[in-house]
Formats: C-alpha cells, structure tokens, sequence
C-alpha cells in the first residue's frame, strides 16, 4: 500500500543520548552519532507514529544491538611499568612477578596473550633470563642471575588482544640483581613515583634520592662499643648520576645531593612517562663499577628506579575535524530532529580535553547539542 505522507514519525523514548534519529515522512532510523560498543552495547528505542488532526498516536519498539569491533588496545593495572629486586640466589623456575592488564572490548577482541621482548644491560639476555607465561603473564626465572655479569634488566612484556587489526601495549618491567654480599649502597626506596607537569621550567628540581651504605647497617652498635682508641673512618663519599639511555636525556641529577631536576622541555602530549635509573656509587667509581670490591665498599653501585609521571597543562585548542560541513535536511521535520554531526578533537585529557559545542551565530531553526 505505500507510505503514507499524512503519518510523521519520531523517537519518543528509550534514546537519551541521541545515538539514533528517524526521518520523520519515511520512518528510516539512521544513526546520528558515532557508535561505541563498549558505552552501550544496546538499546531498545520507542518510535511514534502520528496521523491526523486532533493526531492519533502509534507506537513500535525497535531493539538495536551494537555489535564490538576491536578499538580498545589492552592497558596494564595498575600501571604500564614496575621494578623489583631480586636476590642473585633466586631459584630457577620461581614466578617473580604477574602481569594483569584488561581489555574493553569483548570475544575475541578482548581475549589476551603475552609476550616478552626485550633484554638486559649489559648484553644480558632477558628472554634467556626470564620468560612469561602467554595466557596467565606470569614472569618466571628460567636462567641464573649474576650481578657481577647483569646488574640489571628492562624486561618488556607486549599484551596482544585477538582482535583484527590485532591491537597491543608495552609492560616494563625493570628487574635490580641484589648481589650476595650485599654491600653495594642502598637507596631508601627500590621505586621512586612523582608526577610533573608539563612545560616546567628548565632546572625545575622535583625529587631528592637518598642512598646509604649498605655496610653502615647493623654495625653501628658494635663499632661503638668498640674499645680502640681510633675513631672509625668515615664512609666513603656517595656520587649520583642517571643511567644514560633515551628517558635520561631530558633529566639531570646533581651528583652530590641527589636532587633531580629537568634538563629539557617536557610535552606530555609526545611521552607522558619516563623511566629513570638513578645509581648511587660509593667512593671513587671507576671502569670496573658495579662489581664486587673487597674492603672498604667503595666503588661499589647501588641502583633505583624513578617513575616520572607527566601531567596535563590545557595548551592546546581544540581542532574541527572539518573547516567546513555541509549538511542537508528534509523539510518538515518534527522539532528536535537530528540530521548531522560536527566533530573536534583535542589532544589535551582529562578535563582539558572535554569538549562543548555553540553556534557562534544562533538562530530560532537550528540548535546544536552542546555535549556530542
């Protein structure tokens, strides 16, 4: 029989956020914002229909499933990175650590598998050293630890989802070697986390690390109690410098007091989190540091890890994906219809990157929905 002309068509419920709008002569249901799987994965709208005058009313549900497509990569929890220390004795086979990341889409797409990829300082192998369990992430010790040979490793874990296009992130995992004698210094902390903002001012100092000599500890009582008339020596002198990779590039630590501070411009929108190794050397360091000395401890080097967490500041505008667009809409249409969608990004987060919409100009036909 047709369409009738007489009958116009409008969603009355069951659609709040406007995902969806009907051509109110044909009754086609079109989507009129982009779909997000993970936001609502359905719903069930409520279409009107209204003839005549005085109107009669009708009314049909339609159920709408939004199926997943994979554009959630995996995140780790609670964070993309950690260090530990591990005794040079540690058994082959032990777990010694579990990764946990999660993924918002689902099936498939959200079903993850880990892999390690990379390796220690020192031309240590990590995937000879260590490997990880592809379902569970659990890391385990399947070589043996020297720290005379590597003191160190960056272990990287990469979770992939089963998606495709399969979708991945990277898990550091930064792994001390305590050696047996443990007499190398001691920093107060094995991680030091601290936030700061991006754009700080050059020479900004953000954090003091504090190393002791490990010998110090538990000896104290017996050297005072001591009944030669020489007084002890003192301890030798402790220096601090970073390890030299990429992340320590932009930092600098002053080798006496310990106090890091920045060296160069920090963008949070480029990296938002950097890596430090700041070492602690005891006495005078030489070629051979980091090894084990005999006597007096120094040249001995103790290490840890800093978490440098960069924040957002609001520097930058917002951006139309469009200069210009070009709608079209039938005409008469019920008030409150929508028929087309404006887009901008901005690469700031959080509240900085919250977006609202006006029309510079308005006008009694058109409104524009100030949230999406």
């Amino acid at each position: 029989p047709g369409v009738s002309k007489d009958v116009l068509y409008s969603i009355s419920s069951g659609d709040p956020e406007g995902y969806f709008t009907v051509d109110g002569g044909s009754g086609t249901v079109r989507t009129a914002r982009p779909l997000d799987h993970e936001a609502r994965a359905g719903l069930e709208v409520e279409v009107q229909a209204r003839h005549g005058s005085p109107p009669a009313y009708a009314s049909s549900r339609v159920r709408i499933t939004i199926s997943d497509v994979n554009d959630n990569a995996p995140v780790f929890l609670p964070s993309s990175s950690e260090s530990l220390l591990l005794p040079e004795v540690t058994k082959m086979g032990a777990v010694v650590y579990r990764v946990r990341a999660t993924d918002r889409d689902s099936g498939h797409n959200g079903q993850l598998s880990f892999d390690l990829v990379s390796s220690g300082t020192g031309g240590g192998g990590g995937e000879r050293t260590f490997g990880v369990d592809r379902g569970s992430g659990e890391v385990r010790l399947i070589g043996g630890l020297s720290y005379e040979s590597v003191p160190r490793y960056d272990l990287q874990v990469v979770a992939k989802d089963g998606g495709a296009p399969q979708l991945s992130a990277t898990f550091t995992l930064v792994v001390h070697v305590q050696a047996q004698d443990a007499h190398g210094p001691s920093f107060d902390t094995l991680t030091y986390r601290v936030e700061l903002r991006e754009n700080a001012p050059l020479h900004t100092r953000f954090l003091q690390v504090r190393a002791l000599h490990r010998e110090a500890t538990g000896s104290s009582s017996s050297s005072s109690s001591s009944s030669s008339s020489e007084a002890a020596p003192p301890p030798p002198a402790m220096s601090y410098r970073l390890r030299a990779d990429g992340d320590a590039a932009r930092f600098g630590v002053d080798p006496v007091s310990g106090w890091l501070f920045v060296r160069s411009a920090l963008d949070r929108e480029a990296k938002d989190m950097y890596l430090l190794t700041v070492l602690a050397t005891s006495g005078p360091a030489g070629p051979s540091t980091g090894a084990r000395t005999g006597g007096t401890g120094a040249g001995r080097t103790g290490s840890a890890t800093v978490r440098v967490t960069v924040t957002d500041e609001n520097d930058n505008s917002p951006r139309l994906s469009q200069e210009r667009a070009f709608l079209a809409v039938r005409e008469n249409q019920v008030a409150g219809t929508g028929f087309g969608r404006v887009a901008a990004t901005d690469r700031d987060a959080g509240l900085n990157a919250r977006l609202t919409y006006r029309l510079l100009h308005t006008d009694r036909h058109f409104q524009i929905n100030s949230h999406t």
